[in-house]
């Protein structure tokens, strides 16, 4: 075996026996533009597994990476510790050469640094013992020292007070073909290393960026309008819901059948019989005889409603509209009874009702503010990215009826037909837009439920290698109390 085989050999025992995915890749295409389908599809799938250490033999280096970084873009896997080896088959008619590299007892392993041609020694390497002189870690994290590198911050002026900008730029869309703009677009093109705002955890945009910590909770929730007092003249219909009106008239109309039926049957007993003429024989379907039917049935119906009236309101019946028999006065009674537990129930609660101002149904919930179908939302897009990937009965009805418009058409919107987005703070605090005047505030009210909980995040680049410097950072400035006191401090001098 050659020294050379030895040497990969002894580093894939040290540093790649603990992955836990391992990638051989033993040829490439030799422009990125040749790229086969295949080997993306093969490479897009490793990183989706968790793969974090490739060996790359007989490749392009510049092809690999490039089209390497493209697919890193595209999978939901972020890790910053990947492990690369590449084995670079040159054509060299020197032999002895070749020969040196290949069966040398030595090995002097180097590096440099960021944009420093210098090398610098890492390590030596004995074929004899097949040990590292020093033992020094071959891949060490070198992100530790950026060596004074830019970071390029854009900012959407979000959170105003708190953060306000001149020109801002919006938000942005990664859009279905690969396109993005706005904000998000500028760091996805890697044209700004961050991008600060109310930016919540969302699963399309983590495809293609990372978030760093959140470590302020913001709770969006919109402003509904105010319950008005109820018509008065409408009151009296309170006690009842309307499917209980709906059964208390389907009752009496049966009563009133009933009762009409009976009615007519002891008239027919009652009534004495009489030599009907030769006409009724030969034409027993004559238009007078249509209309006598008809007038005695609508009498008896009318006597029979008129009696149920009477009993939902408690009157007492006239003498004339009494019923003689014993089977007849059952129903009779039966139906006083009726009357009686409707008309006590509805009193009750009319008296109730009578004794409190009654208002309007809130807005509490988010089934409420469907229920009202009134329209919600607010400048931009960007509020219900969190949402759209919901599969919610509650919440997909609820994305229906939001609504983007532009600042001077939701200063012209009525109080009372719009719901508004505002956030709360994890202090209590709460942000409201430019276009919302005091008066229309006046006349509205915050919802009980949230539409959601969240904590804006930073954005950053795939495998950025500010990410993780900068959650260190932010940790010591939550744990240090200098964010809360920030946050204070602005808010006073807002009340103030």
């Amino acid at each position: 075996m050659y020294s050379l085989e030895l040497l990969l050999t002894t580093i894939l025992q040290k540093y790649f026996l603990n992955q836990t995915y391992l990638i051989t890749i033993n040829s490439l295409p030799a422009t990125s533009t040749n790229l086969n389908y295949d080997f993306d599809k093969i490479l897009l799938n490793s990183l989706e597994l968790g793969c974090d250490s490739f060996i790359i033999e007989k490749a392009n280096v510049f092809d690999f990476l490039e089209t390497f970084n493209f697919n890193v873009q595209l999978t939901i896997q972020n890790k910053h510790k990947r492990k690369f080896i590449f084995i670079i088959n040159k054509n060299d008619d020197n032999m002895s050469l070749i020969n040196t590299v290949l069966t040398s007892k030595t090995y002097k392993i180097v590096t440099r640094e960021m944009d420093d041609p210098k090398l610098i020694l890492v390590d030596y390497w004995f074929k004899d013992n097949q040990s590292f002189l020093f033992n020094a870690n071959l891949f060490p994290s070198k992100v530790k020292n950026l060596y004074k590198m830019p970071l390029n911050v854009t900012t959407i002026p979000t959170f105003p007070p708190y953060l306000v900008i001149e020109n801002p730029v919006g938000w942005g869309n990664i859009f279905k073909n690969g396109t993005t703009n706005g904000v998000v677009g500028n760091v996805i093109q890697n044209k700004h290393n961050v991008a600060l705002g109310g930016m919540v955890l969302e699963a399309y945009t983590s495809k293609f960026l990372e978030f760093a910590y959140g470590i302020i909770n913001v709770r969006s929730i919109c402003l509904v309008p105010t319950p008005r007092k109820q018509n008065k003249f409408l009151l009296v219909t309170f006690p009842f819901t309307l499917s209980m009106w709906i059964v208390i008239f389907c009752t009496m109309i049966t009563l009133s059948i009933i009762l009409s039926y009976l009615i007519q049957k002891e008239q027919s007993i009652n009534r004495k019989p009489r030599k009907r003429p030769l006409l009724w024989i030969v034409q027993p379907q004559s238009t007078y005889f249509k209309r006598q039917i008809l007038f005695k049935t609508l009498n008896g119906f009318g006597k029979a409603s008129f009696i149920i009236y009477y009993l939902t309101i408690l009157q007492s019946v006239s003498n004339k509209l009494l019923i003689s028999k014993f089977t007849h006065r059952l129903i009779f009674g039966l139906s006083f009874i009726h009357a009686l537990v409707i008309s006590s129930a509805y009193i009750s609660g009319l008296s109730a009702i009578l004794t409190l101002p009654q208002y309007e149904k809130p807005i509490r919930t988010l089934q409420d503010l469907i229920d009202s179908k009134m329209e919600w939302g607010t400048n931009a897009y960007g509020w219900i990215y969190p949402l759209i990937d919901s599969n919610h009965s509650v919440i997909t009805e609820l994305i229906r009826t939001f609504k983007v418009y532009d600042n001077e058409k939701l200063r012209s919107l009525p109080p009372r037909k719009f719901a508004h987005i505002v956030d709360e703070l994890s202090d209590g605090s709460y942000i409201t837009p430019d276009f919302l005047s005091k008066t229309a505030i006046e006349t509205l009210q915050l919802m009980d439920q949230e539409i959601y909980n969240a904590n804006p995040h930073a954005l950053f680049r795939k495998s950025s290698p500010f990410l993780l410097e900068y959650n260190k950072f932010l940790l010591r400035l939550e744990q240090s109390g200098i964010v809360a006191q920030i946050i204070e401090q602005v808010k006073m001098a807002v009340l103030a």
